[in-house]
């Protein structure tokens, strides 16, 4: 009996609402034929006619539900029914049940705990989800099965019995929705939703977010998505995939206005053109693209949507670029550019300085004069070096790769002459010996790289099937062919060097 009167409350509330629904959508179906090209109120007419239909539909499932269960209780009174008692239940029917809903009434499904179905949000809109569990035999906690944010989406602690926040926490603990008012969850045939559609994508940390369909492979069941925030372009599976609660709201109200013949009159024919393209067109609604827009009567956002710019796209081809403005940091006039960081680095520099202050106790003009003998002493030490160096040291510096040091000129005395020419015979001997003893050191380090040069061909050659490897050892083995190139080159160019200074010893004995 109880049960009775909460269906025969919820039936007299789903009535005053269906009521409600309709004077509102008269009321803006009037101010549309004043302004029919107001996008706001194109979009609260769907919303509208959408409310009213699921009031209509919820309220036919409890009248066929209440009827059902009358007819059966007079069938367990009556043995035999009458023909007059037939008379007299169809008598009894509502005005909004017909004779020919009778005819076909189908109890309505029954929703178990993980089955999925579509739900009434507080906004009006019918999203997907998913039954939690039974609060009562008649209300069900249902979470949203596709969450685009934060607090849509569902709370693991609550589904545990932990959760300490309860109605604070920032995460969704599910909604309570009578069973009645409940609908059938349908997958979407893919292969039939045309490519372009707005659709819902699993982004990977739990929350889904509105893409774009590109491309769907029907063999493997996948989908090419390109996600309308960052363009960036991602293949999903069939089950990361859902249409979004846009899309379903666009083709049902499509659908509405197909068979909206009988229940829907008051709709000319001469604005459904005008209705389906705003539904179906680019972007008109100027507010959305930005707050200031209402003071500069959105001719930016109309030149935007006429481009194909929608909300929440970059700019560029292919919607690349930044969303965010780029902030504006005002300079001092006659400034340069670095002025902001040539200023944050002083503020730093002065706050080290005045951190690390210690009391100063005088000697700077001592550490002064220190510091400028040393820097003369130095300049006076590079002149000597750039007088006493001479054309042949330039020449072997690069002939043998390393700096033969400078002779110093001695200064001419009497009799000196034996000792300068025994210096030179000297300097001789021994530069011959360095290029001698770099000929052999060019001759090992030779010999070493050729090693080492087999022995990652070889390498390379094993783990060739092995891609990260492969790779890898490819970019020693052409470091290890340039330097073995290289020293090659450095002994050839040594040898040269001897041979010809060899060929000029013997050539000066005649």
């Amino acid at each position: 009996m109880g049960e009775a009167n909460d269906e025969t409350a919820l039936e007299g509330e789903l009535e005053t609402h269906l009521e409600e629904n309709r004077a509102s959508l008269q009321a803006v179906d009037e101010a549309l034929a004043v302004d029919f090209n107001n996008s706001e109120l194109i979009m609260i007419r769907e919303e509208l006619q959408q409310a009213v239909k699921g009031a209509e539909e919820s309220l036919l499932h409890l009248k066929r539900a209440r009827l059902l269960r009358e007819v059966d209780a007079m069938t367990q009174r009556q043995e035999s029914p009458s023909e007059g008692g037939q008379i007299e239940v169809a008598d009894e029917l509502p005005q909004s049940v017909s004779r020919s809903d009778m005819g076909d009434v189908v109890p309505p499904q029954p929703f178990s705990v993980g089955s999925k179905c579509r739900f009434r949000h507080s906004d009006g809109r019918w999203y997907n989800g998913c039954i939690l569990g039974m609060e009562d035999d008649s209300v069900a906690r249902v979470a949203f099965l596709h969450p685009t944010s934060e607090k849509l989406q569902m709370c693991r602690f609550f589904l545990q019995q932990q959760c300490r926040f309860g109605n604070k926490c920032r995460l969704s603990h599910g909604l309570e929705a009578h069973l009645n008012a409940l609908r059938n969850y349908e997958a979407p045939e893919w292969k039939q939703i045309p490519l372009g559609s707005a659709v819902l994508a699993e982004a990977g940390n739990g929350l889904w977010r509105a893409a774009e369909l590109e491309l769907w492979d029907e063999g493997q069941q996948r989908a090419t998505i390109v996600f309308s925030a960052d363009g960036k372009r991602m293949d999903v599976d069939k089950d990361d995939l859902a249409q979004s609660e846009y899309a379903l709201l666009s083709d049902a109200s499509d659908t509405s206005d197909e068979d909206g013949d009988e229940s829907d009159d008051f709709v000319d024919e001469e604005e459904r053109p005008t209705l389906g393209s705003f539904c179906a067109g680019v972007q008109t609604e100027t507010v959305t693209f930005a707050n200031w827009e209402k003071h500069t009567r959105g001719v930016a956002s109309k030149m935007m949507a006429s481009m194909g710019f929608r909300e929440g796209m970059g700019l560029g081809v292919s919607g690349q670029g930044i969303i965010q403005p780029v902030k504006v940091q005002m300079r001092p006039a006659k400034q340069s550019l670095g002025f902001g960081q040539d200023n944050q680095d002083g503020e730093q520099g002065d706050a080290e300085k005045t951190a690390k202050k210690k009391k100063s106790r005088g000697g700077k003009r001592k550490r002064d004069q220190k510091w400028a003998n040393a820097q003369r002493a130095a300049k006076s030490k590079m002149e000597v070096i750039e007088e006493t160096r001479n054309v042949f040291d330039f020449i072997n510096h690069h002939l043998t790769g390393q700096q033969v040091s400078a002779t110093k000129s001695s200064k001419v005395r009497p009799g000196g002459s034996q000792t300068n020419c025994s210096g030179s015979v000297s300097d001789k001997q021994s530069l011959e010996k360095a290029n001698r003893q770099t000929i052999v050191a060019h001759e090992d380090e030779i010999k070493e790289l050729r090693s080492k040069v087999s022995k990652l061909q070889e390498m390379a050659t094993r783990n060739r099937k092995e891609k990260v490897v492969y790779e890898a050892v490819g970019r020693k083995l052409v470091e290890a062919r340039k330097a073995l190139a290289s020293a090659e080159a450095a002994h050839a160019t040594t040898t040269h060097a001897v041979n010809s200074k060899e060929k000029e010893r013997k050539w000066l004995r005649f």
